[in-house]
C-alpha cells in the first residue's frame, strides 16, 4: 500500500490527554520508594494463541528533520514501550480511513522523555519507535504468534516530516 502525502509536521510534547485516542501514556519518575503503579497501561490480546513477547529494543537514534517512510500497525495486540536508557523519543500517529490504510493527513506527532512510557492501542498506524539525541533502551511488550499477522507495515511516499528538535 503506498500514499502520498508531503508536509512539515511540528512536534508537541507526549501527554495523557493529547494522546488518549491512540493509547497511553504513563509516568515513570513519580510515585514513591515502596510503592507501585498497577495497570499503569491496558495490554490488549485479542488472539487466543498470541503470547506475550517481552523483547528489549536497542533503538539507534535519528537525527531531525525526519521524513516518514513507514507506519505499522498490530491490529491483534496494544504495544508498550518502558524507556530504560532514552532521551526523547519521535511518536507520530495516524487515524484510520475507512479503507483501513492510516489517515496521513491527520497525523499526530509528539516527543516523548525518558520518564514517559507508552502504549499504542491495537491497529493504531504508527511510526516505529525512534529515539533521538542518542542512542536508547526501551522494553517493548505485545502479543505475537510469529506470524505476519503480529504487525501490518504501510509505505509512505513522499511522506510528512518531523521537524523543530527543540520543540520541548
Amino acid at each position: 500500500m503506498t500514499s502520498i502525502i508531503s508536509k512539515i509536521l511540528t512536534p508537541v510534547p507526549l501527554t495523557a490527554d493529547a494522546f488518549a485516542p491512540f493509547g497511553a501514556v504513563f509516568d515513570l519518575g513519580k510515585g514513591e520508594p515502596g510503592t507501585r503503579d498497577a495497570f499503569a497501561a491496558p495490554m490488549e490480546n485479542f488472539r487466543a494463541d498470541a503470547k506475550l513477547n517481552v523483547s528489549i529494543s536497542r533503538p539507534l537514534p535519528v537525527p531531525l528533520p525526519l521524513t516518514v517512510e513507514w507506519l505499522e500497525r498490530h491490529p491483534h495486540s496494544s504495544q508498550t514501550f518502558v524507556p530504560l536508557e532514552m532521551s526523547r523519543y519521535a511518536v507520530l500517529v495516524c487515524p484510520t480511513k475507512d479503507d483501513g490504510t492510516p489517515n496521513i493527513n491527520s497525523a499526530l506527532t509528539f516527543i516523548g522523555t525518558a520518564n514517559q512510557g507508552l502504549m499504542y492501542k491495537p491497529n493504531v498506524w504508527h511510526h516505529p519507535f525512534a529515539a533521538l539525541d542518542r542512542n536508547g533502551k526501551s522494553v517493548m511488550l505485545r502479543y505475537d504468534d510469529g506470524s505476519d499477522a503480529d504487525t501490518e507495515w504501510f509505505h509512505v511516499e513522499n511522506g510528512p516530516v518531523l521537524d523543530d528538535p527543540d520543540c520541548v
